[in-house]
């Protein structure tokens, strides 16, 4: 069996929304831990199946006095065309510099496809919107 390849670029922006439950903050040991944190958010990209509101739960393992360290979580990416189920992780630098990585699966409309996206925001600043780069692809296996 192959797995298709025909990937399908896409580029654009993400911009934060409304924290709509704070999970919990704890301090272990130096560190600042985020678990369950839920925060809305809006990614306007080039291809519109994976343009949408989202949904995402953030979880992390920070530095307290850096506030730098692993995060992690899931979202939901919802659009009239369907959603995509999607997990993610990701980094924060000392300098405040945030990189993610995410992989999701289509639902809905979307059924049958895969995407990854790469979210960088070079701001310490939660208002700055992230840039966003991925791409789509087909995920069925063929013969």
């Amino acid at each position: 069996m192959t797995k298709r390849a025909d990937k399908i670029p896409f580029t654009g922006t993400e911009t934060l929304g409304a924290i709509i439950d704070p999970g919990s903050t704890t301090q272990e040991n130096g560190r600042l831990v985020i678990r369950g944190m839920v925060q809305q958010a809006q990614d306007n990209v080039t291809d519109p199946r994976v343009s949408g509101d989202l949904t995402i739960e953030i979880n992390a393992y920070f530095d307290a006095s850096t506030f730098s360290g692993p995060m992690w979580g899931t979202f939901i990416l919802k659009n009239n065309g369907g959603k995509w189920l999607c997990a993610w992780i990701g980094q924060r630098s000392v300098k405040g510099v945030s990189t993610l990585d995410a992989w999701g699966y289509g639902a809905d409309g979307y059924e049958g496809l895969i995407a990854h996206w790469n979210y960088v925001r070079q701001s310490s600043d939660p208002n700055d919107p992230f840039t966003i780069k991925g791409y789509t692809s087909n995920s069925t296996f063929e013969k």
